[in-house]
């Protein structure tokens, strides 16, 4: 599995830098029994928020174009699920144009 800009997925153990190594987005593991995840937020990563232990069963984060970072350790992996949003714009509900 790689990661990258470019990918859909986040393995399930690392540390990852927002728009260099993982697009921002809602992402959703399927499993994240007894994992965690922590978003660093703010200009320079300085404000963590997270969850831990996560539930057994599916679990979803989103991540934010302003986030500086997602660390994670679950046992399988995160996918994206829905893109984020362009900056100033909002989600187009579906089926409309």
């Amino acid at each position: 599995m790689t990661t990258g800009a470019g990918s859909n997925t986040i393995p399930g153990t690392g540390t990852f830098f927002v728009g260099i190594d993982i697009v921002p987005g809602r992402y959703r593991c399927d499993d994240g029994k007894g994992g965690w995840w922590v978003r660093f937020t703010g200009p320079d990563g300085d404000a963590p928020v997270g969850s831990w232990p996560l539930p057994e069963g599916p679990t979803e984060v989103e991540i934010e174009p302003t986030d500086f970072a997602f660390e994670t350790r679950v046992r399988s992996h995160w996918r994206l699920v829905a893109p984020a949003a362009a900056p100033g714009r909002r989600p187009r509900p579906p089926g409309r144009r």
